[in-house]
């Protein structure tokens, strides 16, 4: 057995010291020394020893920790602020430079004199304790519970008015109200820890004297309030009515000093290098001023009416690559490359100047006077027929665009309304293939698609009230005359429209029937 020396060291408190040790001894053993050698005293069982980052345990040897002798024998000591039985040491103070400066004038604020000398946080406990005073109670009422064993003494039970303020108070400082505080005590039994009352620097503590006992509940939910209203109790609060104290902000200026003008806010912007700022519009008067629109070239160009072009170039294409070789002859290659290149931009090129010329006359529009009085000068009257011409031409594509939309619509119909088994004839192969393609290419474009999506469902609406009315079985629950006889019409009404569809041809009736079997044509979408 030899004499080792362990060099402990208290960084909170800015201290380290030496102590001599037998190398077989236990880690509780040196603690032992550590509490008659450190100042303060520090109960062992407040006292935690660390070593390469972590806590050293009571039954660890230190021979077995420092296994070499040149290895150096240093560890941390951190010591439970309960845990002093003389109080803690005094942090020494360590050296600070200073420097010959002579600082520049600055404004000098006269501020009261304190008439106490008690530390920052017991002003600041106080005060909010007169702000608080129903969580000040809960806390008295807690150290009770821990101390003397028993509930209420500050009468919380009776303070619902300061309830009410505290949880005020608690959410203008953004503070959720604890519940906890509000919960009752479970009921106070005997034994669990025990506290003292100890004073350390002038401030007054509670120091645990058993610490291997359990807290009973009651001490459990004090413990749990008490974490609580400490909390609240050391934190500064603001009130809603809190204002500001006035301050007299005086500053000595030598005679020899003038104040200098505050430049200008873009002088300061140029100097930092960022850029001026502009001064801000009129909002209302370009709110009420119509400003010409420019014109849009980019707008997203429709694909659908392209796709009828495109699929017929591309075929056009696929039959000249087929009947000319390019392989072979170049030339042809080159010529059919470019032709393809003229016949995709020309669509594009079209859209994109009708655009540009509707842009151009929506400004000229919004730009143009309005109609003069009669005798003003310089107003002359419109051209007639100059301005109608984009009319027409829209009327024009639109009586166009209606006749692809209704195609074979109105003969459909009338062979739905007059078909016999006699007189109409189904369709032949040529016709429903013709019929077909012509629609598939045509209702690529969309205003020819909804103009033939809008006849269909008028057509299909007809379908469905005719079987509907057909299929509707007669009512025998009426009573009134006059409902019999309406029911009598009706039923006639029905037999002739089931006559009437009994001599419709065969394929007549199964589209009639996938018409009321499938949904309606916006639907399908």
């Amino acid at each position: 057995m030899s004499i080792v020396q362990l060099r402990i060291e208290l960084p909170t408190y800015a201290r380290s010291f030496t102590i001599q040790i037998p190398d077989t001894c236990t880690i509780l053993e040196v603690k032992e020394e550590i509490s008659r050698t450190c100042p303060g005293r520090p109960r062992v069982d407040g006292q935690k020893l660390i070593w390469r980052g972590r806590f050293l345990a009571d039954d660890e040897k230190v021979e077995a920790i420092w296994k070499s002798p040149n290895e150096p024998r240093v560890v941390h000591l951190s010591v439970h602020p309960s845990a002093w039985l003389a109080g803690p040491p005094t942090v020494q103070p360590t050296p600070t430079l200073r420097k010959n400066f002579s600082p520049e004038p600055t404004p000098t604020v006269p501020t009261p004199q304190p008439t106490s000398s008690m530390p920052t946080s017991t002003a600041h406990s106080g005060l909010a304790a007169e702000q608080l005073p129903f969580v000040f109670a809960k806390h008295v009422e807690a150290i009770a519970v821990l101390m003397e064993g028993r509930t209420n003494p500050a009468g919380v039970h009776a303070m619902p008015r300061q309830r009410e303020e505290a949880i005020k108070l608690l959410e203008t400082n953004g503070w959720s109200w604890p519940s906890i505080l509000d919960e009752p005590y479970p009921e106070v039994t005997l034994g669990g820890v025990e506290y003292e009352r100890v004073v350390i620097e002038g401030a007054p503590y509670l120091s645990l004297r058993n610490a291997d006992a359990q807290p009973t509940l009651a001490q459990a939910h004090a413990l749990r309030v008490l974490s609580y209203t400490f909390s609240i109790l050391t934190k500064e609060i603001r009130q809603e009515s809190q204002t500001q104290p006035n301050y007299t902000v005086t500053q000595t200026i030598p005679d020899h000093q003038t104040v200098p003008d505050i430049p200008h806010i873009n002088q300061l912007l140029q100097q930092m290098g960022l850029p001026p700022l502009r001064d801000a519009p009129n909002v209302d008067a370009i709110r009420h001023q119509e400003q010409p629109r420019a014109p849009n070239l980019l707008q997203d160009i429709p694909i659908r009416p392209l796709l009828a072009p495109l699929f017929m170039l591309v075929l056009r294409t696929s039959l000249l690559l087929y009947f000319v070789a390019p392989t072979r002859k170049p030339i042809f290659g080159v010529l059919i490359l470019a032709w393809m290149l003229y016949e995709i931009w020309q669509p594009i090129r079209n859209n994109l100047l009708r655009q540009l010329q509707q842009n151009e006359q929506a400004g000229r529009q919004n730009g143009a006077q309005a109609p003069g009085a009669p005798g003003q000068p310089g107003v002359l009257p419109a051209v007639p027929g100059l301005n109608n011409l984009p009319a027409r031409r829209r009327g024009q594509s639109r009586a166009l665009m209606e006749m692809l939309g209704n195609m074979n619509i109105e003969t459909e119909r009338r062979v739905l309304a007059d078909a016999t088994q006699e007189n109409v004839m189904e369709p032949n192969l040529v016709h429903k293939v013709v019929t077909f393609f012509s629609l598939l290419l045509t209702t690529l474009h969309p205003a020819i698609w909804n103009q033939r999506r809008a006849a269909l469902r008028s057509r299909e609406g007809v379908v469905r009230t005719e079987v509907n009315m057909r299929n509707t079985l007669p009512r025998e629950d009426l009573e009134d005359e006059e409902a019999r006889r309406n029911e009598e019409r009706a039923e006639v009404s029905r037999r002739t429209l089931r006559e009437r569809h009994g001599r419709r041809p065969r394929w007549v009736q199964r589209y009639m029937e996938r018409v009321i079997d499938a949904e309606w044509v916006d639907d399908v979408e």
